[in-house]
């Protein structure tokens, strides 16, 4: 699900399942993989994979890739939790 308002770059892989919120901005050649949950406001920056399942929390920078079943948060966005199985 692409929100309202949220911005995807070229080239952008969005897999099932997976959510992006009002907000959002997505970088060119980045990978939201299938059921990877991207919050409210987040931004993750080209070239940047977030693994499966994974979690952007609200108003994030991911300047790296996201680890599957991962939550980050922060700027930089850095994890805070492993291990996620859902939202």
């Amino acid at each position: 699900m692409i929100n309202r308002g949220a911005v995807i770059g070229h080239h952008v892989d969005v897999g099932e399942l997976a959510t992006l919120q009002p907000g959002v901005v997505v970088g060119g050649a980045s990978t939201i993989a299938a059921r990877a949950y991207v919050a409210l406001g987040a931004r993750v920056l080209d070239r940047i994979t977030v693994g499966e399942g994974a979690l952007v929390g609200a108003g994030a920078v991911g300047t790296r890739d996201v680890e599957p079943h991962t939550q980050v948060v922060g700027v930089p966005a850095r994890v805070a939790r492993s291990g996620v199985t859902g939202r």
